[in-house]
């Protein structure tokens, strides 16, 4: 179920307002990148499972699901920018000046949870170059896993539940056909010292720990790898 709620607002700095009748087609493509992390991971996890080795930190059995997804976008029925602005074909401008307004504009945020699709789509790892959120995804899993060899005197068990969030600035621009491209915009600190995107656009993840016991015959885990081993690494995840 997602839930929308809108503030409306007229003063932005660095924005990347989005038509509002462009919003479906951004979360059509928010699904389809997190589909190809999910494929991504269909695809990874028998292989992970099969080459196990002990590592110094459990066996380097690392992965994240997807739980909910939030996304957080400026709006305008116009989707342009005044003042010291660059407009482009699809209406989104960007100021050279650091501040300028945007009319009729409003913060749109929609969230809800991920479900399993009865149409799973297959892994095709040339997908990701065009998919930066998948990307992003699939670079923090291995880096995990990377970390779980490194000869540390202390492990991190990734905790159970949906604590870890991961933010994502966004930039979002038109393509031929109708549809939108996703992209990964740069932050900044905001005067209260938050880190946001300079675009006004996120998209956060709710991240879980896998639960690697529903991959192996009867839900058994191979001999000598015990709970404990699961989801078991060095640095935890820097998620802001």
């Amino acid at each position: 179920m997602l839930a929308l709620t809108a503030c409306a607002s007229t003063n932005f700095g660095t924005i990347n307002p989005i038509r509002r009748d462009r919003i479906m087609a951004v979360v059509a493509e928010t699904k389809h990148q997190l589909s190809v992390y999910t494929a991504y991971q269909r695809y990874e996890l028998p292989r992970m499972i099969a080459e196990r080795r002990r590592m110094n930190c459990g066996y380097g059995l690392i992965s994240y699901d997807v739980k909910t997804v939030k996304l957080e976008l400026v709006t305008s029925s116009q989707g342009t920018a005044g003042g010291e602005a660059g407009i482009s074909a699809n209406g989104i401008g960007v100021s050279v000046s650091g501040s300028h307004q945007v009319l009729d504009a409003q913060t749109l945020t929609l969230e809800g949870d991920i479900k399993s699709s009865r149409n799973r789509i297959p892994y095709d790892p040339t997908e990701l170059k065009s998919s930066p959120i998948a990307q992003v995804l699939k670079d923090l899993t291995e880096g995990m896993i990377s970390q779980a060899g490194d000869p540390s005197d202390v492990c991190i068990k990734t905790k159970k539940g949906d604590g870890s969030t991961f933010k994502i600035g966004i930039t979002v621009t038109d393509t031929v056909g109708g549809g939108v491209k996703i992209g990964i915009s740069p932050a900044a600190l905001s005067a209260t010292g938050e880190l946001k995107s300079v675009t006004g656009n996120t998209i956060t993840v709710t991240l879980a720990p896998h639960n690697f016991r529903m991959d192996f015959p009867h839900h058994q885990l191979p001999h000598g790898v015990t709970d404990d081993d699961l989801n078991k690494h060095v640095v935890a995840p820097a998620l802001l």
